[in-house]
């Protein structure tokens, strides 16, 4: 297994990669629980070993949530605690580059439970499936996984249980790579530098503006936000957007209007409101 810091130069098709998926029992990590890992092993351009488990959430699942992945209670009884399979979850990964679809939500899940084992998962290479489609296969009507996989014919087993869609993320992880390699981007270095992974957080002081905590929160939790913005024009317009990078003054998002990535001044946001995956519908005032 090759260091970390030794993965930037190789080839793209020779990185090894961990591809990996969550169901939960819910969408915010404050207060919902993993119920079930699936990851696959990406070498020389092929899935190779996997690695699956149920996992206790030690706490109810609705049904709303049972209807989507149709993981019961009843299947979950002798699962282990997720401190429990985080060893195992942590050897099976490695020192590989770390993937998977709207993978922002995953670590948000995971990262704390991985601290103790002295691993620090933001602080991987990460590739985003969901944010490389949106940047090398422009204009899709949706970049869902199960919408990718049916519109790009990928292998796919059963959507929403961990390790299918995660096997399903490695197939369109490798689809991007060679897209990439179209572009003469050639390594993981060149790679991140022209398509960086978007949700890694700085560290945030007391002082940080709310707006500023909140699309931190908004770009790991792969959340939308309907801002009011006062455009060059001096127009107040509203306007629904996936955050992607922020880097005071600007913050740089996908416009679901314009339907293309643009950049935002912070102090042009009049009024902002997170959307799913929270159901609050309360305007923040700045």
């Amino acid at each position: 297994m090759k260091k970390l810091e030794d993965l930037y130069s190789l080839p793209l098709r020779q990185i090894p990669i961990a591809v990996f998926d969550l169901e939960t029992t819910g969408l915010r990590p404050q207060v919902d629980a993993v119920c079930e890992i699936g990851a696959v092993r990406v070498e020389a351009g092929a899935l190779t070993e996997t690695y699956s488990t149920f996992v206790q959430p030690q706490r109810d699942i609705p049904q709303e949530v049972i209807d989507i992945h149709n993981i019961t209670p009843e299947m979950l009884t002798d699962a282990p605690l997720l401190a429990e399979v985080m060893p195992h979850f942590l050897g099976f990964i490695g020192s590989s580059v770390i993937a998977g679809h709207n993978i922002g939500f995953d670590l948000s899940f995971l990262h704390a439970a991985s601290l103790p084992w002295g691993v620090d998962l933001y602080q991987r290479p990460i590739l985003d499936t969901a944010h490389l489609a949106r940047r090398l296969l422009p204009k899709q009507k949706s970049y869902a996984l199960v919408a990718l996989a049916q519109h790009l014919s990928l292998p796919s087993g059963s959507f929403h249980r961990a390790l299918d869609d995660a096997q399903t993320t490695a197939h369109l992880l490798l689809l991007l790579l060679h897209e990439a390699e179209k572009q003469k981007i050639d390594t993981l270095a060149q790679l991140e530098k022209t398509h960086p992974f978007p949700g890694t957080p700085p560290p945030i002081h007391q002082q940080s503006p709310p707006l500023e905590k909140d699309l931190w929160l908004a770009i790991q939790h792969q959340q939308q936000v309907l801002i009011r913005y006062r455009n060059a024009r001096n127009e107040a317009v509203e306007r629904q957007i996936s955050p992607e990078r922020l880097i005071s003054p600007y913050l740089y998002a996908y416009c679901h209007l314009r339907q293309e990535h643009r950049s935002f001044r912070l102090d042009r946001i009049e009024s902002y409101k997170l959307l799913e995956p929270t159901t609050s519908t309360d305007t923040t005032e700045l």
